[in-house]
């Protein structure tokens, strides 16, 4: 298959990758980590591209939604099935679950930053997601004592 140009459209606040390609039809896809990808015949312009994303915006938007609820659902319905599964003895069961609904909260954070990430390349900006992980790493390297130890005596 003959493939033509490659580039990243920002749109509305989203990122989405652009493929020029040996294809018949413009085909727009949402993968299951938020990233947005449009597949355009060769002879379609970026302005025919950027109108057709335009449109779908609030379709893209609801499948990143999706995407982010999804694992966390899951997960949450899932944990004590899963916890059973791996022979979790009864004495620690109720902390496991608890550990593995907070890390499912997470989940929506993570595919969040995710998107924010792909967003911040679209425009042109890296060093803003470099600084918010060294930010959140020396966060995590400050609070992990305090809730692994304690707060007080």
């Amino acid at each position: 298959m003959r493939t033509g140009r490659r580039y990243e459209l920002s749109l509305q606040g989203m990122a989405v990758q652009v493929e020029h390609k040996a294809v018949r039809y413009l085909r727009l896809r949402v993968r299951h980590d938020g990233q947005a990808r449009v597949s355009a015949p060769l002879r379609v312009s970026r302005a025919e591209v950027r109108a057709f994303v335009n449109e779908r915006a609030g379709w893209i938007q609801r499948q990143q939604q999706r995407f982010t609820e999804m694992p966390r659902a899951a997960g949450f319905a899932l944990t004590s099935e899963l916890l059973r599964m791996m022979g979790v003895t009864p004495e620690v069961f109720e902390g496991a679950k608890g550990f593995m609904n907070v890390a499912f909260l997470g989940l929506a954070f993570s595919f969040t930053f995710i998107m924010f990430q792909s967003l911040m390349r679209g425009v042109g900006e890296v060093r803003l997601p470099i600084y918010i992980v060294g930010g959140t790493v020396a966060l995590n390297a400050v609070l992990d004592p305090l809730f692994i130890f304690g707060w007080g005596p």
